[in-house]
């Protein structure tokens, strides 16, 4: 998510284990670390847009209960209050009964003054070689007339190829590779990465 963000100042991140990046990834001024950041956050570090990666989040079983960031934006000023809110959810949490796209949801960020907005969106119609769908939620500070663009899949998808071990790199072991395996085998060279670890993909 970071490189999709030039231009802009990265004022902080929370990780829940410190990641040492390459050095041609920008960092952030401040990082913190843990599950949970303290609820005065955005008191001490205000942005203008506020990023969140909930790509593995667990189903929601607990009726109207506000996710942490959404608690830090309500413990804070008004006017620290983000202009944007962008969140990144597993493509199935849009049929959750208590999931971001609730009814119950809504309301609560409504009362907090944010219009919501959500697209289902494909890596693969947008370059990527990853099956890995995304529900893109963004929350707009006031009453915004913005939504989504429609979005035209591409017509040839990226393979997975270029996300692979080249061959020789790691020393072969022959007990990992098998000529025959049922069900549907990935090409590298023609389809992009299969989301599920673990599924066999057929390389050169």
């Amino acid at each position: 998510m970071i490189p999709a963000w030039k231009g802009l100042q990265y004022i902080f991140a929370v990780q829940s284990e410190l990641t040492h990046l390459p050095s041609t990834v920008p960092k952030a001024d401040h990082i913190y670390t843990g599950l949970r950041c303290k609820h005065k956050l955005l008191n001490r570090h205000p942005v203008d847009i506020l990023a969140v990666d909930a790509g593995d989040q667990p189903i929601i079983k607990v009726p109207n209960k506000p996710e942490h960031w959404e608690t830090l934006v309500k413990s804070v000023k008004e006017e620290c209050r983000p202009k944007i809110i962008v969140e990144a959810w597993p493509s199935r949490s849009a049929a959750w009964e208590f999931g971001p796209v609730g009814k119950a949801n809504r309301i609560r960020w409504s009362a907090l003054g944010y219009s919501t907005r959500m697209e289902r969106v494909d890596p693969q119609d947008i370059n990527g070689s990853i099956i890995q769908p995304r529900l893109m939620i963004v929350r707009i500070k006031g009453n915004s007339e913005w939504n989504w663009m429609p979005i035209s899949p591409l017509k040839q998808k990226r393979p997975m190829s270029n996300l692979l071990t080249p061959p020789g790199l790691i020393k072969r072991r022959p007990n990992l590779y098998k000529e025959d395996v049922k069900g549907h085998v990935s090409n590298s060279q023609q389809d992009p990465m299969p989301a599920v670890p673990g599924r066999w993909i057929k390389t050169d």
